[in-house]
Formats: structure tokens, C-alpha cells, sequence
């Protein structure tokens, strides 16, 4: 008995050896101090969100989204040019009706957006790590360096591409589905009627529409294109042949099938209809190759006469268009539109590298300024607003400034480093000096943290040696948690009682609103606390086996 006491004592001891070599890894390799910032949708998020939403289109807080004449926020939820009642010619206020149209319609977008998104459970959240090492350089650095090199290193880890990427990603699939749920509403009633009819019309039903805009709105939104289990980056030189070209010869089999199609029932041949099509996209791009090699004449091109040109062939029992009709397609949805809708991108796509230049624009953008050099709040919250818009649409034409040329300029400073830089140079000497003073104070704790437990793993393995089995293991209990206590336990306790509202005083309003938002902390002391608790819950059983071996 006395033997299989001191063997259950030595694996507690190794236990408690191994938990304090946990604790002094996290002291040293994990970030200090972990913030985690973002929003879960759901639907009481998206409750609250569209009151704002409302607040800022009615301009009744004040805080309007109309400024300087213009919808400052997301080109594809909010036209760059809405109208105001004061902006019509003739100064008659009809400018009121468009305005309130566009209103409308901007609503109608965040809402399916924000509908999607709370379906699917979006959890978009960013973390804000600050360094441990920039803590511990706090101590023997003889000017306010770490203070540059704390913020930077927070920075560069919520700039991370991975946790874009992830964003990215989660937002996407939900914005895909949105964008079918939103193309209806653009339409009239009449104009809805006219389409569903025309679509019976060739063979095509609800579903296959709806199955088709979710392909085409995932495709723009993620650059990816699944459908045939293809998995492409979608440039605007391939765009037509990746997606549109496969789709058509889709569309095109359908409408020749009697038993779908009464199109077909009819006796038209869709085949020969789209050859003469091709032919005339093909005069297309003649005339407009004529165009530009004859800029400064007035000559015009003379339209050839559709001869019974065939793009077709036949390709594992099926119809398909042949090289010179895909060439030709290609050609003239890539000149006469990709071209012109996506200027400075070669992908249809969001991707981290334009999430990045979207916010950099928003920070450097001059147009948030008052004459005097002020930043109005309203402005610049609205930009910024308006730039978190955009990534979660997958917007990703040119950021262009409001008013500019619509040139992009290909050397810009790394975001991270802009954003480092922005931070930085807000803080004046004097906060530098008491930041210091703080982070030294931090590096003193994380000291006295990890001494204590160092002291806890070599008492531990000296009387393992030296035949005492027990170690008495308070000191960690009281004293070895104390970075995580301060900076995650209390503040995740704190902001729990403030979403509940158990502090008598507390608005409800400011409970409500801390409840859409998704924050939790983390220290680097976690492993510590891990550790602490089980030797709490250890104690007991670990003091009688450690009693009956000494007896």
C-alpha cells in the first residue's frame, strides 16, 4: 500500500512539474495581452443595425449619410450620385422623389445583406494581440521604442491574411445568397412579370434562375466558380469563358428541348439564332477595332452580311460553340464591359490584398476635412462605414477618392505599416512616458509570474530527488495568475455584467448595444490559471497520498 501511494504520489508530482513548465511557456511565447474584437449576426444584431441604418438614411440623429451632396458610403449599396431635393435643375424639388427611391432601394440591399448574414450566423472578429516581448524590451530599452513596437506588433496581427482570409470567406457565402434575394427587389412588378415569363418562355424555371444568379453572385463575390465542380479564379480576361460561355450552352440546350421550351414548340431553332448572335458580336468587334485604328477619320466600318456562319460544334454528344465563337464572345463582353467596370483589378474577386487598399484608402482619404484641416466625425465615420460595406459585398472595382480622376496609383505604404503609423503619431511624449512606465510595471509582473513558477517546478523536482514526496504548491495557487486575472478574468466578468445589466444605474440601451458586439480578452497568464486550478483540485487527493507514502 505504502508502495502504490509513493507511485501515485510521483505522477502528481510530474503532473504538477509538467503544469508548471505549461505555465512558464505561456508567460514567455503567448501574446501578453489578446483582445478580440468583432460582431456574431444574428437577428437582434441585425435588428439593431437596421435602426441605425434608418437613423443615418433619415438623417434623424443627425448623423445623415447624405454629404456634400452625396451617399457617402459603399458604391454598390449606395449610388455614388443620389440626388438630393436640393440638387435639381430646375430647384422644383423633384430631386426629394429620387432621393427617396434610392432610400428605399439602400435599405432594401442592407437589409437582405444583414438577413443573410444573421441566417448563416456570421462571426466576423478580428484579434488585437499585444507582445510580450515588446513588454519584456520595456525594461533595459533607454528611449519609448517599445511603446512604437507594442502597437505595430498589434497591428501587424489584426492585419494578419489569415484572419482576413477567414472574414473573407465567411462573409462571402453569405453575401452570394444576398444578392439573389436583392436582384428581385431592383425589379417593378411588371418587369418581375416580364422576366418569369420570358424565362418559361425558353425552359427555365425558379430554381434553375435562382440556382444560377447564386452561382454567378458567389463567382463575383469569391472569384471562385464551382459550377461542374470547377474550382477558378475568375480573371476579366477568362470571366467569359470560365462562367458565361458554359452558361449560355446551358440555357441554349434547355431552349431547344420541346418537352421544356415552347420557344422550341414554336419551330425556332435557338442554334441558328445565336449564330446570327455571334455574328453580330462579331461585326461588333470589328467596328470597334476600326474604331481605334481610324481614330482621326471620319470613315465608318461597313457591317458584313450574316452568310450562314456556324460557331458551333459537336463535343461528347453535344453542342457547343467552337473556338472562334468563344473568342469572339470573350472579346466583346471583355472590352466593351469587364474592362470598364473592373478597371484596377485583375480578379473578380475580394481578396486580402483589397480589403487592405480599401482601408487604406479610407484612412487616407482628405475628403473627411472641413477647409480648416479638421476631420468632421460625421464624414470620416461614414467612409469608414462605408469601406466595411464594401468588403462584406465583395465591391472590387477602384476605391477612387469622391471627385477624383479614378487613377490608381500602384506604389502604396503596406496598410499595416500606415496604420502603425497613424497610431503612433497620436501619442505625445508625455503619454509615451507614462506608457512606459506601465509596460515596465507589466514586465515586472510577468517577472515575479514566471519566478513563481519556475520556484514551483524546481522545489517539485528537489523533493522528488531528494525522497520528499510532497510539494506544498499555495504560492502558485495565490500568486502565479495574477496577468490573467487583471487582463482577461475580471474584464470578461466585468463586460458580462454589463451586457445583463446587473449594475444598477446601467442605461439599457448601453446594455443592448455591448450585446451586439463580440469582445473577449485573453493573457498570456491562461496556462497559468489552467494550471492553478488543477492544483486546487488536486490538493486534497494529492496531500493524502503524499501522507500515507511518508508514513
Amino acid at each position: 500500500m505504502k508502495n502504490a501511494s509513493k507511485i501515485v504520489t510521483l505522477v502528481f508530482n510530474i503532473l504538477i512539474g509538467a503544469l508548471s513548465i505549461m505555465a512558464i511557456v505561456g508567460y514567455v511565447v503567448m501574446p501578453f495581452w489578446t483582445i478580440s474584437v468583432g460582431v456574431k449576426f444574428t437577428p437582434e444584431t441585425k435588428e439593431a443595425i437596421m435602426k441605425i441604418v434608418d437613423q443615418s438614411l433619415n438623417g434623424d440623429s443627425g448623423n445623415t449619410a447624405y454629404i456634400d451632396g452625396k451617399v457617402n458610403g459603399s458604391p454598390v449599396l449606395m449610388s455614388a450620385n443620389l440626388k438630393t431635393g436640393g440638387e435639381t435643375e430646375n430647384g422644383n424639388g423633384n430631386g426629394d422623389s429620387s432621393k427617396n427611391k434610392d432610400t428605399e432601394m439602400t435599405r432594401k440591399i442592407i437589409e437582405a445583406l444583414l438577413d443573410n448574414f444573421a441566417n448563416d450566423k456570421v462571426d466576423v472578429s478580428v484579434p488585437i494581440k499585444f507582445s510580450t516581448s515588446a513588454i519584456f524590451s520595456s525594461l533595459t530599452a533607454k528611449d519609448s521604442t517599445p511603446v512604437d513596437k507594442i502597437i505595430r506588433s498589434a497591428v501587424k496581427e489584426s492585419m494578419d491574411d489569415k484572419h482576413l482570409d477567414k472574414i473573407i470567406t465567411d462573409v462571402t457565402k453569405s453575401t452570394a445568397k444576398a444578392m439573389v434575394d436583392i436582384i428581385p427587389t431592383l425589379l417593378t412588378d411588371e418587369q418581375a412579370a416580364d422576366f418569369e415569363e420570358g424565362m418559361e418562355y425558353i425552359g427555365l424555371d425558379e430554381d434553375y434562375v435562382k440556382e444560377q444568379a447564386a452561382e454567378l453572385a458567389e463567382a463575383l463575390t469569391t472569384g471562385k466558380n464551382t459550377k461542374n465542380g470547377q474550382n477558378k479564379t475568375l480573371t476579366k480576361d477568362g470571366f467569359t469563358e470560365d462562367y458565361l460561355i458554359p452558361l449560355m450552352e446551358d440555357i441554349m440546350t434547355k431552349a431547344s428541348d420541346p418537352s421544356k421550351s415552347q420557344y422550341a414548340r414554336e419551330g425556332n431553332d435557338v442554334y441558328a439564332d445565336m449564330n446570327k448572335t455571334i455574328f453580330g458580336m462579331r461585326e461588333e468587334n470589328n467596328a470597334s477595332d476600326f474604331k481605334k485604328a481610324n481614330e482621326n477619320s471620319s470613315e465608318t466600318y461597313e457591317r458584313a452580311m450574316y452568310n450562314g456562319e456556324n460557331y458551333f460544334e459537336m463535343k461528347n454528344g453535344k453542342k457547343v460553340i467552337n473556338a472562334e465563337g468563344r473568342n469572339i464572345i470573350k472579346k466583346l463582353f471583355k472590352e466593351q464591359a469587364f474592362d470598364t467596370i473592373w478597371k484596377d483589378t485583375d480578379n473578380i474577386k475580394l481578396d486580402t490584398d483589397t480589403l487592405k487598399k480599401l482601408i487604406q484608402d479610407a484612412i487616407g482619404d482628405d475628403s473627411s476635412k472641413n477647409p480648416d484641416g479638421n476631420n468632421t466625425g460625421n464624414a470620416m465615420g461614414y467612409k469608414l462605414a462605408g469601406t466595411a460595406t464594401l468588403a462584406i459585398v465583395g465591391y472590387t472595382a477602384a476605391a477612387t477618392e469622391e471627385g477624383g480622376n479614378g487613377e490608381n496609383t500602384e506604389e502604396t505604404t503596406d496598410v499595416t505599416d500606415e496604420l502603425a503609423d497613424n497610431l503612433t503619431a497620436q501619442i505625445d511624449e508625455n503619454t509615451r512616458n507614462v506608457l512606459m512606465i506601465v509596460m515596465k510595471v507589466l514586465a515586472g509582473l510577468l517577472i515575479f509570474s514566471v519566478v513563481v513558477w519556475a520556484y514551483q517546478l524546481v522545489k517539485v523536482i528537489v523533493n522528488t530527488l531528494t525522497g520528499k514526496m510532497r510539494t506544498k504548491m499555495k504560492l502558485s495557487i495565490w500568486c502565479g495568475w495574477y496577468p490573467f486575472m487583471f487582463f482577461a478574468l475580471i474584464p470578461n466578468i466585468a463586460l458580462l455584467a454589463l451586457r445583463k445589466g446587473w449594475i444598477p444605474g446601467l442605461p439599457a440601451e448601453t446594455a443592448s448595444t455591448l450585446s451586439l458586439i463580440k469582445l473577449t480578452f485573453n493573457s498570456s497568464g491562461m496556462f497559468a490559471f489552467i494550471a492553478a486550478m488543477a492544483f486546487i483540485v488536486i490538493w486534497i487527493p494529492y496531500k493524502i497520498f503524499a501522507k500515507k507514502a511518508r508514513d
